[in-house]
């Protein structure tokens, strides 16, 4: 078997009429980074080419490509991959996951149509996800009680996830840090989105003995999950790390909380789909 490292550098200059956005691009790009985007290449030039198939339709690049068509942009650089549509896909997660933010719910949606024609065993090789988190993503659905305007409570959008989620991986810099424990219902979210942050590729979910070099959870609240966790970590000091903390709560000495809650009033994550229910 070769070594060899397979190159596509060929770049094309299509015009920008018939390049169009795919219908299923799971990466999400808050408002204001992509308005920073426009003014850097606007000021600094554009690096690079984004990548499409044989139709122009969009497999990666597609903030790049809008960046380019609100400045005016006539013709832009693209290298043309010869890919079927669930190659396209596959290829899609990878390098966005790789390089970018995924919203949850939308790469369950992708993962879910992949699935009708690739097996879950060999879909999880290909785009490097384990077989449980693909099947807790595709079980995610959009709900219209988390769209902000629906909402008889706050919501957080996906952009303050994005920023707690910052948060957090800033301050894991500088800590080795090969896996982590989490739980399927809350933590599994924040935890995918913090590993693709800092690269690590161990996930444990619902162990029964926890051994990740550290727990995430998306809110520390009454702190039972925390004493759970405490219980069956083999490490008796593993560092926790939380999207939120409740108002008035203190965290143990080894946690860590990206943010505090302006209140009591209950919290409801993009991907609570069950939970927002009970708001109806």
């Amino acid at each position: 078997m070769s070594n060899e490292i397979e190159y596509s550098n060929e770049v094309k200059w299509l015009d920008t009429a018939k390049i169009k956005p795919n219908n299923y691009n799971p990466n999400y790009m808050p408002p204001l980074l992509f308005s920073s985007l426009t003014d850097g290449i606007k000021n600094n030039k554009f690096f690079g080419a984004i990548i499409v198939n044989k139709n122009g339709i969009i497999i990666d690049g597609e903030h790049r490509y809008l960046a380019l068509k609100k400045l005016g942009a006539k013709k832009i650089p693209c290298i043309i991959e010869d890919v079927d549509d669930d190659q396209a896909k596959i290829l899609t997660i990878r390098i966005n996951r790789e390089r970018g933010f995924l919203t949850p719910t939308e790469t369950g949606n992708v993962l879910k149509k992949l699935q009708k024609t690739i097996p879950i065993d060999v879909l999880a090789k290909k785009i490097d996800i384990p077989e449980k988190e693909i099947t807790l993503l595709t079980a995610l659905k959009y709900d219209p009680l988390l769209d902000g305007e629906n909402a008889q409570q706050p919501v957080f959008s996906w952009a303050e996830i994005e920023h707690l989620i910052t948060r957090i991986s800033n301050e894991l810099r500088g800590i080795k840090v090969k896996s982590i424990s989490t739980v399927s219902r809350g933590g599994l979210i924040p935890a995918r989105l913090v590993a693709d942050s800092r690269g690590i590729k161990q996930i444990y979910v619902d162990e029964t003995e926890i051994k990740g070099d550290i727990f995430i959870d998306d809110i520390y609240d009454t702190g039972q999950t925390y004493t759970k966790i405490k219980r069956k970590a083999k490490n008796k000091d593993i560092p926790c790390y939380f999207l939120l903390v409740r108002k008035g709560k203190e965290l143990p000495k080894n946690a860590f909380a990206a943010e505090i809650t302006t209140d009591q009033s209950y919290v409801v994550f993009p991907w609570d789909k069950i939970e927002a229910k009970k708001l109806s």
